[in-house]
């Protein structure tokens, strides 16, 4: 079955397993965490699997969380959708201090509930997270996921043009990614988002919760040039505190992505849609959504590689130079700035903004520019890579 695909993830989970008490698995709803602990995982470790999805489940752990979140003896014990009983975060601490050994939990959830403060306090230092995205262009079709991100090189385009066009409308969501008759397509992305919308984010929100607003602002925000808060405000003609809030609380289900100026750039947050085919449902440019996409297939190969959690930025210059990605690594004071181009001769304005973003920082800063190219070249210090992986 098409959501039943191996994923990427997966030996990265097994590896970081062996240094937590509890591994935290997070991504939006229907991104195939369910499918990959419950049907994936188990051919290759020893699980006990619980799910807060079955009501049954849920009044037993909401009665008494210290028994329910008892460790197995031999096996991991999976505790899916957990932010469902929040109160099971002080069992599995308690139990983590009685006796720490690595493996003992993973839990997974759709909310990033480890910002949230009792939560966090209960966590630190006693799990490692990581996170779940849609399909990516490699998982979809069984091929490795090309490297360019994460180390210099000559690479080949994978994938055929319409392999990209196809990503691009459908998406990765496991759900419904490979559903070829656009009806059909259409009608299940569009239940995702009403869900998403009146639902999903409410739970967030709770109090002043109007979910035709949050479906407007998701819809909205899809079909602005610009993906801000602003944008969104005067498309609406509403209050920017009111669109923030939204699309702040669209953030912690993970179904979008902040992506912060950079501290040498103007202007403000941008948000991004965690799936390309939702974004293209919604009405997004193929630009919007080649970003979108861009920025799922980066963070996949960071998760799946073990590479530390960049911060996600973008650059944007008094003089109109952008630059839509860029990765940084403050720590290891490492940055990567990603130019996308929906053209196999990229425009100069394209190479100047790389150019000029990266003669206004010092350190080890790579400049990437992706492009319709089927070949991998470096000239004047910039790395062509094929935006087709």
């Amino acid at each position: 079955m098409p959501h039943q695909r191996q994923r990427n993830l997966t030996q990265a989970i097994l590896k970081r397993m062996k240094l937590w008490p509890a591994l935290g698995l997070l991504g939006a709803r229907q991104t195939g965490k369910s499918t990959l602990l419950r049907e994936i995982l188990p051919s290759l470790t020893p699980v006990e699997y619980f799910t807060l999805d079955s009501a049954n489940t849920k009044v037993r752990a909401e009665r008494s969380p210290d028994s329910f979140a008892e460790p197995s003896s031999q096996k991991v014990k999976v505790i899916d959708e957990i932010q469902k009983v929040p109160s099971l975060f002080d069992s599995v601490k308690l139990h983590i201090d009685q006796k720490r050994r690595p493996a003992t939990y993973i839990l997974s959830g759709s909310t990033q509930f480890s910002d949230k403060v009792g939560i966090r306090e209960a966590l630190t230092g006693r799990i490692g997270l990581m996170y779940l995205y849609p399909f990516s262009n490699s998982e979809i079709h069984a091929k490795p996921l090309s490297q360019y991100f994460v180390k210099k090189g000559q690479y080949k385009a994978q994938f055929s043009l319409a392999d990209l066009n196809r990503k691009l409308t459908n998406g990765g969501m496991p759900g419904f990614f490979h559903l070829h008759a656009q009806s059909e397509f259409s009608e299940a992305a569009q239940l995702w988002v009403e869900t998403t919308c009146f639902r999903d984010v409410g739970i967030v929100l709770k109090k002043n919760f109007d979910p035709e607003l949050a479906l407007s602002i998701f819809t909205t925000l899809a079909q602005v040039e610009l993906p801000t808060a602003k944008a969104v405000a005067d498309e609406l003609e509403i209050d920017p505190r009111v669109v923030k809030r939204y699309l702040d609380a669209f953030c912690e289900i993970l179904v979008l992505k902040k992506v912060a100026p950079h501290f040498k750039s103007t202007g403000q947050d941008h948000y991004l849609f965690i799936d390309s085919g939702i974004c293209t449902h919604l009405g997004g440019s193929r630009l919007h959504t080649l970003r979108c996409h861009v920025l799922v297939e980066a963070l996949s190969l960071f998760e799946s590689n073990g590479v530390n959690r960049p911060q996600v930025e973008y650059y944007h210059s008094t003089k109109r130079s952008f630059v839509p990605l860029v990765f940084v690594w403050k720590n290891e004071k490492k940055t990567i700035a990603v130019q996308i181009s929906d053209r196999e001769n990229s425009s100069l304005a394209e190479i100047k903004s790389l150019e000029s973003f990266k003669l206004k920082l010092t350190g080890d800063v790579r400049t990437l520019l992706l492009s319709q190219a089927v070949d991998s070249y470096t000239e004047a210090g910039v790395e062509y890579h094929p935006l087709r992986g």
